[in-house]
């Protein structure tokens, strides 16, 4: 694993110094789901540049500006034998379907128009 990862939150604030390990990001530093609240609207990943292994269709995929993820889980993993300590999470991002969207959108101008639904 690299360390090579970096995150960038809606809000401005960045997690670096990742490490990932499937579909998980792993951080030696503390990792609470306070980080993440109301900061995942939009979110940017950076991996590895110029790494052969991540420029296919696995990790590449992960790359690149996302629209709303959530926080699916964040575990904490201990190995004081190995002197590790660490946190795993894991974002994904929102599927929004069209009907949701739409149904947003009549909520809002509903809402707009002073009418009740």
């Amino acid at each position: 694993m690299s360390k090579a990862w970096k995150i960038t939150l809606a809000d401005g604030s960045t997690i670096d110094g990742l490490d990932l390990n499937g579909n998980n990001f792993v951080s030696q530093s503390e990792i609470t789901p306070d980080v993440f609240a109301g900061k995942l609207s939009r979110v940017k990943i950076e991996g590895p540049a110029n790494d052969d292994t991540h420029s296919g269709t696995g990790d590449a995929g992960l790359m690149g500006d996302h629209g709303p993820m959530e926080l699916v889980q964040i575990q904490r993993y201990n190995n004081p034998g190995a002197g590790l300590i660490g946190w795993y999470f894991v974002l994904r991002d929102v599927q929004v379907t069209d009907m949701e969207r739409l149904r947003g959108d009549v909520e809002y101008l509903a809402m707009m128009a002073g009418v009740d639904l």
